[in-house]
């Protein structure tokens, strides 16, 4: 039985993306964020788009060669899942997506400014991975590159497979952002929050499963607390998450990430008409060895 009586049982909410018109920001979307420290918009990315995406994720060895292993946790329990990471936004259809109006533009708003792109990772659950990510802050790792202010910072995920309950799709607590950065320990390569404080928030917030079809969006703050379960199913389950940074909060820290670097945003029509064979610059790719000594796996 709980501890204390639920106080923000919410549900899940969310907004459609009409195929072939330009998406805008209102006010009730821009409130969503603000309140909640997500906006789902679904069918974001079409259905066109994101087939040339999956193409292009798939066909690339560099996608292959680059992985890394992300540990769950300590012990003879302990799993792990794969992740791509990296640092620089290539001339591609991924390289258009980061930078197009719909994805890096409404970033802009939700934001509050203008908005550099700071990572973009693969993650890859093949089926029956049993390897999780642990409940965290993407703040939690943000704030040790020296980035001073979360509410300029927020990431975008975008499901590239069916991403469900039975695939260990992603959970949030909704308003958890407004509580502010909280302590994150090593659980194997992750970082995650204290035990105690987060079975505390369990108690006493909602969680909430967001299951996701290919193309939708999820706009999320630096401060939402979330995770992914395990895959327990026969279904792969692979995401794409690009994180984004204001301008005006340049990191005061050296760091392995990218520090202000001016995004062009460009027109969503280029996610068509650009190369599904991917340009990623070699020395853009995080690495295993760097994984391990940053402790930076899904921050």
């Amino acid at each position: 039985m709980a501890k204390y009586t639920m106080v923000n049982k919410r549900e899940l909410l969310e907004f459609a993306h009409r195929e072939g018109f330009h998406l805008i920001v209102n006010e009730k979307m821009k409130k969503c964020y603000d309140t909640e420290g997500y906006l789902l918009v679904r069918n974001l990315i079409e259905p066109k788009e994101i087939e040339r995406i999956k193409i292009a994720l798939e066909i690339s060895k560099d996608i292959v060669n680059n992985r890394i292993n992300i540990i769950d946790g300590g012990g003879e329990s302990a799993k792990s899942s794969q992740m791509t990471l990296w640092t620089k936004v290539s001339d591609d259809v991924i390289g258009a997506t980061i930078a197009s109006e719909k994805v890096a533009g409404t970033m802009d708003t939700l934001l509050g400014g203008e908005v550099y792109h700071y990572t973009t990772k693969l993650m890859q659950k093949d089926p029956e991975n049993k390897g999780a990510f642990c409940w965290h802050q993407d703040y939690g790792y943000f704030y040790t590159d020296g980035n001073l202010y979360p509410d300029m910072m927020g990431t975008a995920y975008i499901a590239v497979d069916n991403c469900v309950r039975e695939n260990g799709c992603l959970q949030v607590i909704p308003g958890s952002h407004k509580m502010g950065r909280l302590d994150h320990v090593a659980e194997g390569t992750q970082r995650a929050i204290n035990n105690k404080r987060l079975a505390d928030i369990r108690d006493r917030f909602h969680t909430i499963c967001v299951e996701m079809q290919p193309g939708d969006c999820l706009f999320f703050h630096s401060n939402l607390i979330h995770s992914a379960g395990r895959n327990e199913s026969s279904l792969r389950r692979w995401c794409l998450l690009i994180a984004y940074n204001r301008k005006d909060n340049d990191p005061i820290y050296k760091h392995p990430f990218p520090n202000y670097t001016p995004l062009v945003i460009r027109p969503n029509s280029d996610i068509i008409k650009a190369s599904t064979s991917l340009k990623i610059d070699q020395s853009a790719f995080f690495g295993q060895d760097e994984n391990t000594a940053n402790n930076a796996s899904i921050g």
